[in-house]
């Protein structure tokens, strides 16, 4: 941060993490910056902080502290002293999702509309969701009927508890997500679903090839 902040001739004075009532883990954390640089300087260093990994590195880090978990990613994650089992590339991970008893998303602060892919990887392995809450998940799921979301790090650690205690609800909810994936949420239905828009709303339509290339991916 005082990298990024030194670009952008900025002084990062303070960095405030704020933890919750019982030690439950960080909460929030407050970045308080003084001065002036260039536009595009400074909404660099926005940017950094919007996407760094410290919200979800903590996150994590909670959660660990409360359940045994697997961390699969880049080695950034040793710096988290979390039980980090290396890289998995994505001939892998279908793997460690369908062994999981509940498999943990965190969508981006950056990513303020729409809904990452893992949502729909997680569920299409029959493995009970938990993600962040996004508006956009109203729109693809019932939310906790076929995934399970949260909105702050104490509902999470208490969400995770309750379904790890209740396995029949678990089970219920991930046969139920698995389903809805299925039948609406995969590579078939998207690439139909962009060839509609394409020629409904742009009057844009597909070229033979693009058509056979199209049915391979949805086949």
């Amino acid at each position: 941060l005082q990298e990024w902040s030194a670009d952008a001739k900025l002084m990062l004075t303070s960095v405030k993490p704020e933890r919750t009532a019982g030690d439950k883990g960080m909460q929030e954390i407050t970045f308080v910056i003084a001065g002036r640089g260039p536009l595009d300087a400074v909404a660099w260093f926005l940017y950094q902080i919007e996407t760094a990994e410290l919200p979800r590195g903590y996150l994590i880090r909670n959660v660990a502290d409360h359940f045994d978990v697997v961390v699969l990613g880049n080695e950034t994650w040793q710096q988290w002293d979390v039980n980090y089992q290396g890289w998995a590339d994505y001939s892998q991970q279908s793997h460690w999702y369908s062994r999981a008893k509940i498999g943990l998303n965190y969508t981006m602060a950056w990513d303020q509309v729409g809904v990452n892919y893992k949502v729909f990887e997680i569920t299409a392995c029959r493995t009970l969701c938990m993600t962040n809450y996004r508006r956009q998940l109203e729109e693809l799921f019932d939310l906790d009927t076929e995934l399970v979301v949260y909105r702050s790090h104490d509902e999470l650690i208490d969400k995770i508890g309750y379904y790890l205690r209740h396995d029949a609800e678990r089970e219920r909810i991930a046969e139920a997500g698995y389903r809805r994936t299925l039948a609406q949420h995969t590579f078939r239905h998207r690439v139909k679903s962009i060839l509609t828009i394409l020629e409904q709303d742009f009057g844009l339509h597909a070229p033979p090839a693009a058509l056979q290339a199209a049915a391979l991916v949805t086949e």
